[in-house]
């Protein structure tokens, strides 16, 4: 099956209708269908956007199909204005390696397929499908609203927040949450259940997929690529998202693997050995880990390597692994900053901190002791802090056994109070789809802050998270 069309092959030799395709512009997305299927040019654009130029391919079996005035009738109704390719003999279709009619296909000017859907019977069933979750996400024209965040000079912002769509799922102990811009693909774990939560974002959230058997117990070790309701976790620690959304990293903290699973296939492709992982971010693609044991790392996965493996099995050899030369007491979380400053959040002694270059460890907030205490980072307080989330020049504090979120910016410390629900042990804050998302773990649920107007400044979450 190939991944790339000579576009010379859509009008060399071909009889072309409405008009010459080499005259529309990409992406194309070719309307693969024969004299029995009932479609449109309609279906491309209600598929993959707006931005698409539609292109008819009929495909014409026996001599009585190639008649010119049974192709004008066939297609006369369906595709009125884009131009339509007579594939005789279904060259292009074997060509792109098609094996069931009626079938989309997403080219970029180039020629490269970026999406391949076949053998449907209504637009509903591939909306439903899993592949629709891949594809490029910049040829679609729907944006969320932009939503935006108020805060002021004082110590506390009052908010509402909404348990949102979430309600409706059962979550007995929600962790560590990933989310994918590329797919809009979210990802939440659950060490209660032993499993993944996997939603999907187009408006609202919606289930997509499950990772791993509820209840955890005992998995193969070393099969054929291990099915996600076979597969088993100990303690699934943290998550985070490849850089296309396909591939999801899983960390197993009492098994010290980090698990690779590819949500395309829906199978465990193999796991990364590390000790303790307690969480798991992802910047210029670099993965940064840090372990229980006190130490950070630094992973290089290349997706391409991922799509060839054909068997479960240990692929630590095949992942650069770098060691950051410092030490932790308990590192709950560590991301990479826009302006590419590595933060740790240590729970150990409640502190936020600052990886140099050099290795050199800089305080920025807390490791006096255990409070709860707003103003200056020079005073402020924590307890038990296990998440942290950046945006700009703000962080963002899931400050765990004060049942609170704290915000870090221009040298302050403040709390986002919530007015109309009461946090208990939260352990996760996420920004998803432009949603500040919390794992409110001590209520079993999740949760979405939603913003209101405040006297202040404005700090804005924009498209970039979307």
């Amino acid at each position: 099956m190939g991944d790339k069309l000579d576009l010379n092959i859509l009008v060399s030799g071909k009889i072309c209708y409405r008009a010459d395709p080499r005259n529309v512009k990409p992406p194309y997305a070719l309307v693969f269908f024969s004299k029995k299927h009932e479609i449109s040019e309609d279906l491309a654009v209600k598929i993959f956007g707006k931005e698409v130029s539609p292109i008819g391919v009929f495909i014409t079996f026996s001599d009585d199909e190639k008649d010119e005035e049974f192709i004008r009738q066939t297609i006369s109704c369906s595709f009125s204005h884009s131009p339509v390719i007579i594939d005789e003999n279904a060259q292009i279709k074997d060509e792109l390696g098609i094996d069931e009619l009626p079938a989309l296909v997403l080219l970029d000017e180039q020629g490269n397929i970026h999406n391949r859907i076949t053998g449907f019977k209504r637009i509903s069933e591939i909306l439903n499908r899993r592949e629709i979750a891949f594809s490029p996400k910049e040829i679609k024209s729907e944006r969320e609203e932009k939503r935006w965040w108020y805060y002021g000079d004082e110590d506390e912002m009052f908010i509402d927040a909404r348990r949102s769509d979430f309600s409706k799922f059962y979550f007995d102990t929600p962790g560590k949450i990933a989310y994918s811009r590329k797919t809009r693909l979210l990802a939440i774990t659950d060490r209660g259940r032993k499993q993944v939560l996997v939603f999907s974002y187009g408006g609202y959230w919606d289930p997509f997929d499950i990772v791993g058997k509820e209840g955890g117990g005992d998995s193969p070790e070393s099969e054929y690529e291990i099915d996600f309701e076979k597969t088993s976790f100990v303690n699934p620690s943290c998550v985070c998202f490849t850089e296309s959304g396909r591939f999801l990293l899983i960390g197993d903290l009492f098994s010290n693997k980090i698990k690779v699973s590819d949500l395309l296939k829906r199978k465990i492709l193999g796991f990364i050995r590390l000790p303790l992982p307690s969480h798991i971010s992802r910047a210029d693609g670099i993965f940064y880990v840090s372990s229980l044991t006190g130490k950070i790392f630094r992973l290089k996965i290349q997706e391409e390597k991922l799509k060839v493996i054909d068997y479960f099995d240990d692929i630590t050899d095949n992942v650069i692994v770098d060691e950051i030369n410092c030490t932790f007491g308990m590192p709950t979380a560590v991301i990479r900053t826009d302006d590419s400053r590595i933060v740790v959040v240590d729970a150990a002694d409640s502190s936020v901190r600052e990886i140099k270059d050099d290795g050199t460890i800089v305080t920025l907030a807390g490791g006096f002791k255990d409070g709860y205490v707003d103003g200056p980072l020079s005073i402020a307080q924590m307890n038990f802090p296990k998440s942290v989330e950046t945006f700009r020049d703000v962080l963002f504090i899931a400050d765990t056994l004060n049942n609170s979120i704290r915000i870090m910016i221009e040298n302050r410390m403040s709390t986002i109070v919530l007015r109309n629900m009461e946090l208990c042990r939260p352990e996760e804050i996420r920004i998803g789809a432009g949603i500040l998302l919390v794992s409110d773990t001590g209520n079993k649920r999740v949760i979405e802050i939603e913003p209101i107007h405040m006297e202040g400044r404005i700090l804005r979450i924009t498209d970039e998270f979307v």
